[in-house]
C-alpha cells in the first residue's frame, strides 16, 4: 500500500490515460480478428464449393463433343433438306453450335 501511497498523481493519470487508449484498441482489434476469421472460412467454402462444381463438370466438354459428332449427319440432312426447299435465293442458315 505504500507504493500506491508514492506514486505521484502524474504517472496515476499516464496509466489511465493509456489504459483508455490500449483497451478500446485491443477490444477493436479482436472483433477485426473475429471477423477476418468468418470471412477467411465463407472464402475457403466459396473455393472448395467451386472446386466441387468444377470436379462434377469435367465430364461436360467431352460429352459435347460426342454429341456434336453424333449430331453431324442430322445437320448434314437438314442443310440439304432447306437447300432443296429454300425460297429462291437458295442460302442456307448454319445451325452449328460452336
Amino acid at each position: 500500500m505504500l507504493f500506491v501511497a508514492v506514486m505521484p498523481f502524474v504517472a496515476w493519470m499516464t496509466l489511465l490515460a493509456t489504459a483508455l487508449v490500449v483497451i478500446p484498441l485491443t477490444v477493436a482489434l479482436l472483433r477485426i480478428i473475429g471477423a477476418l476469421g468468418e470471412v477467411s472460412f465463407n472464402l475457403g467454402t466459396i473455393v472448395a464449393l467451386i472446386n466441387a462444381i468444377g470436379h462434377q463438370t469435367d465430364t461436360v466438354t467431352p460429352t459435347i463433343e460426342t454429341a456434336n459428332l453424333r449430331l453431324t449427319p442430322v445437320e448434314d440432312a437438314c442443310a440439304a433438306l432447306a437447300a432443296t426447299h429454300a425460297p429462291g435465293n437458295g442460302r442456307v442458315v448454319d445451325v452449328r453450335a460452336r
